[in-house]
């Protein structure tokens, strides 16, 4: 309530957010605790070998998956008796739900065929608008390229994982639209395996085998392309932070061609957080204040940290990406993925 009065007072009442609550179980990336505690839905050759040889990961069951569903539906219940105007069902960069949609390896109920691999992010939609009788928005962060070879990636060519299709993703967001969804964010690639993919950089733990301007194009092609599918879908854009203050310029003219509805932002928020009030108030951003795109807030994350601008706010951030630098937990790594 605090976020939104604060909002509201330094923008007026047309300023109020629309407040989103993020739904996610971090799957192969779990922690509950201090130590990492893997659960995953299929093996996989590549993103396992992050696991040191102490950490003993373990498959969910079928079971255990159709018991998850329904608390992504209590969560979702309690996010709109406190305020909140939709939750957010996390499917991207490795988690659970990623795990899941890549599973062609996986036997039962929701490996295999497309229809199982969408079955648990499907059911999880259905029992929330059951559950709420369809009165709190359901949106999606949904991961269209996984970048990892095939059959363990997602959206990816069959015989070579450098190049993406996003023949299923672009089915599954028909599903979804099918079902309500109205709000989905196109995003890609995983940070803990390869971070230039969702989130091309300058500098980081390896040097990927393209510009950080593919990735840019290939993150808003993607876009391009669902929006296409779903017209009548608000589809928010991901890779603009790369490109520093012409950032503002690049999803001005994606908004006007119609290749997405919404411009996301991501680690530029963390850089300059008043960056959309200079575009409204003065038509462009401040160079100075921008992301510089070096990859720090990633690597927090990825060393289990809490995460921040290790530039522009390093009176707070660079202590505690230090800290965590120097004891990289298991699950970190250095970045595998430089042949991608």
């Amino acid at each position: 309530d605090s976020t939104v009065r604060g909002a509201t007072n330094r923008s007026g009442s047309d300023g109020k957010p629309f407040t989103v609550l993020q739904l996610t179980h971090s799957g192969r990336y779990s922690r509950p605790e201090s130590a990492p505690a893997p659960v995953c839905a299929v093996k996989n050759p590549y993103l396992d070998t992050r696991f040191s040889e102490d950490v003993r990961y373990r498959i969910i069951t079928d079971d255990e998956l159709e018991e998850l569903e329904d608390h992504f539906a209590d969560a979702a219940i309690l996010a709109g008796e406190i305020g909140f105007d939709a939750v957010d069902i996390k499917s991207c960069h490795g988690y659970l739900i990623a795990d899941l949609l890549s599973a062609r390896e996986r036997e039962g109920r929701y490996g295999g065929s497309f229809e199982n691999r969408t079955r648990f992010l499907l059911n999880i939609i259905d029992k929330i608008t059951a559950r709420t009788n369809g009165e709190l928005a359901v949106t999606v962060r949904l991961g269209a390229y996984d970048a990892v070879p095939f059959p363990y990636g997602w959206g990816v060519d069959d015989e070579d994982e450098r190049k993406n299709d996003i023949s299923e993703p672009v089915s599954l967001v028909k599903l979804l639209a099918h079902r309500g969804v109205n709000l989905i964010n196109v995003t890609a690639g995983n940070p803990y395996y390869n971070p230039h993919i969702g989130r091309p950089y300058d500098t980081g733990p390896y040097v990927p085998r393209e510009h950080p301007l593919y990735g840019v194009e290939r993150m808003l092609a993607m876009s391009r392309e669902i929006q296409k599918a779903v017209p009548g879908m608000a589809v928010i854009s991901t890779g603009l932070s790369w490109l520093r203050e012409f950032g503002a310029h690049c999803a001005a003219g994606g908004i006007r061609e119609g290749w997405f509805a919404v411009a996301g932002f991501g680690r530029q928020a963390f850089a300059y957080p008043y960056f959309p009030r200079d575009i409204l108030a003065r038509g462009q951003m401040e160079r100075k204040k921008c992301c510089i795109t070096c990859g720090k807030c990633s690597e927090i994350m990825r060393y289990g940290g809490r995460t921040g601008c290790v530039i522009r706010d390093a009176a707070v951030y660079f202590p505690i990406y230090r800290q965590v630098s120097e004891g990289k937990s298991s699950l970190s790594g250095s970045g595998s993925a430089d042949h991608v």
